[in-house]
């Protein structure tokens, strides 16, 4: 990442989850149908990173359903 960014980087840091460059989807896991939610985790796991883990369902952290929904998927 180029250092003229980095501005704009720290300062997305205090409207996120932590204080890191990932914010959970609105969305909870089972709003979305079974195929949904593979596309999203498809999605999420093609990204790389930590997309999987940080960028995903809101209630995944919280949820002991949802965690095993997004383990299962992986």
């Amino acid at each position: 990442m180029p250092k003229e960014q980095y501005p704009d980087l720290y300062a997305g840091r205090k409207s996120s989850f932590c204080g890191i460059d990932y914010n959970f989807a609105t969305e909870k896991t089972f709003d979305h149908t079974p195929e949904e939610r593979r596309a999203v985790y498809e999605s999420l796991w093609a990204h790389g990173d930590f997309h999987f883990w940080l960028a995903t369902y809101g209630d995944m952290l919280f949820s002991d359903e949802a965690n095993t929904e997004a383990f299962n998927f992986w």
